[in-house]
């Protein structure tokens, strides 16, 4: 919708909770990218940044054809929080984007790293 924006808030970790809530660590060195794919030929005219949120803080990811560097992760549990920002190009009011649509896919490529 033309003048708005969207906030999409994502997580990575390095563990997974089992159903008694407990921590399954990760036992080897990982690292990981963030890939955010957009259509080639997109329906609306959106831009996307994305942000890593490290306590409270808000830094933008370098994105190189739609990837972030790639993240070193330690054994210990960690989280690592992100936000994608969605919004409308300024003067971008064509009638012709109603009721069209486009997809997002976020995704995580993870490589081991020992």
């Amino acid at each position: 919708m033309p003048e708005t924006s969207k906030n999409i808030y994502f997580q990575v970790s390095n563990f997974e909770e089992n159903r008694s809530n407990e921590s399954i660590n990760n036992e080897v060195l990982l690292k990981y990218l963030v890939n955010i794919t957009i259509p080639e030929n997109a329906n609306l005219p959106l831009e996307y940044k994305l942000y890593r949120i490290i306590g409270g803080t808000e830094s933008e990811v370098t994105l190189t054809e739609g990837k972030s560097e790639w993240i070193n992760v330690a054994t210990e549990n960690e989280v690592h929080e992100y936000k994608l920002y969605i919004k409308w190009k300024n003067g971008e009011k064509n009638i012709s984007y109603q009721n069209l649509t486009d997809n997002i896919k976020i995704s995580v490529e993870l490589e081991q790293l020992d």
